[in-house]
C-alpha cells in the first residue's frame, strides 16, 4: 500500500524546464531603468556644443565621475579615470575601461591602452558610457565601458568645415562630408591640431635666471625666496626694472 502511494505522488509531479541560450540573440536587450548601474549617453550634437578637443575632453566635461589626468602634457593623449578606474594610452597602468568603437574593441592587445588621439571627436555620431563590470563587454571591463558610434553617410548628410584658433597659436580644423543615395553611402573626416605648448627654462641661481630673461621670455616665472646667490625677492626686483607693467607676484611659501 506504501509502495503504491509512493509512485502516485512520484507520477504526478511535473519536471521543471530549462533553458539554456549559449549565444545571446541578436537585438535583445535591457531596459535602462532595469539596468543596477549608470549609463551615460552622448551624440554629435552635444558633442559640437561642447567645442571640446578630444572624445575624452568631451566625456570630463558632460559625463559624471569622469577626470583627466595630462600627465603627457598632450591634451590629445589624457589619462581618463572613471570611478577609480583608467583608460590610459600610457602603458603600465592599471587599465580598467573597455572601450568599443564601432562594435570593434580598440583597447591594445598589450596593456589594454587607449589611444584617444585616434578618435576625432569631429567624426563621433553617440558616446555611451556604462559603469560597472560587465563580463559581455569581455576582459578586464572591472570599472565599465564606453561605446562609440562613429558617423557615416546615413547618419551623416552634407559637409561642413569648422576652425578654431586659441592661445600658444592653438588651430584646429575639421572638414567633414557625407551622404548616400539610398543604397550606398560614404563619410569623410579629416581633423588637424597644432598648438606651440609651452617650453620650460630653469635657472640654476638668481643670478642666471636675470641672464636667461631677456632671450628667453618667458610668459610666466616662479620664484623660491630661498636662491643660493641672490634671493627670489632681489631677483624679483631686477625682473620689475625691465617689465615693469608685467609682473604681478603671488605670495608663496618655501621650505628648506
Amino acid at each position: 500500500m506504501l509502495s503504491s502511494l509512493l509512485l502516485g505522488s512520484a507520477a504526478a509531479q511535473q519536471p521543471e524546464e530549462i533553458v539554456v541560450i549559449g549565444v545571446t540573440p541578436n537585438g535583445t536587450g535591457l531596459d535602462r531603468n532595469k539596468i543596477p548601474f549608470p549609463i551615460q549617453t552622448g551624440n554629435a550634437g552635444d558633442i559640437e556644443n561642447a567645442n571640446s578637443l578630444s572624445v575624452a575632453d568631451f566625456l570630463k566635461q558632460g559625463f559624471a565621475s569622469v577626470t583627466l589626468n595630462d600627465a603627457q602634457s598632450n591634451p590629445l593623449q589624457p589619462d581618463l579615470q572613471y570611478r577609480g578606474f583608467t583608460a590610459s594610452p600610457l602603458l603600465g597602468l592599471a587599465q580598467g575601461i573597455a572601450v568599443y568603437q564601432n562594435s570593434v574593441r580598440i583597447n591594445e592587445p598589450l596593456g589594454d591602452t587607449v589611444n584617444w588621439d585616434l578618435l576625432p571627436d569631429s567624426a563621433v555620431d553617440s558616446v555611451t558610457m556604462s559603469g560597472g563590470a560587465n563580463p559581455l563587454f569581455g576582459l578586464n571591463t572591472l570599472g565599465g565601458s564606453l561605446v562609440v558610434n562613429m558617423k557615416n553617410g546615413f547618419s551623416y548628410q552634407g559637409s561642413d568645415l569648422e576652425v578654431n584658433a586659441g592661445s600658444f597659436e592653438r588651430v584646429t580644423t575639421s572638414i567633414q562630408a557625407g551622404n548616400n543615395n539610398g543604397a550606398f553611402g560614404y563619410y569623410g573626416n579629416l581633423q588637424y591640431f597644432e598648438e606651440e605648448g609651452c617650453i620650460i627654462e630653469v635657472a640654476e641661481d638668481g643670478e642666471d635666471a636675470l641672464k636667461k630673461y631677456d632671450p628667453f621670455q618667458p610668459y610666466l616665472v616662479l620664484l623660491d625666496l630661498m636662491l643660493p646667490g641672490l634671493n627670489g625677492l632681489q631677483v624679483l626686483k631686477e625682473l620689475k626694472k625691465k617689465a615693469p607693467s608685467c609682473f604681478h607676484p603671488k605670495p608663496s611659501l618655501s621650505s628648506a
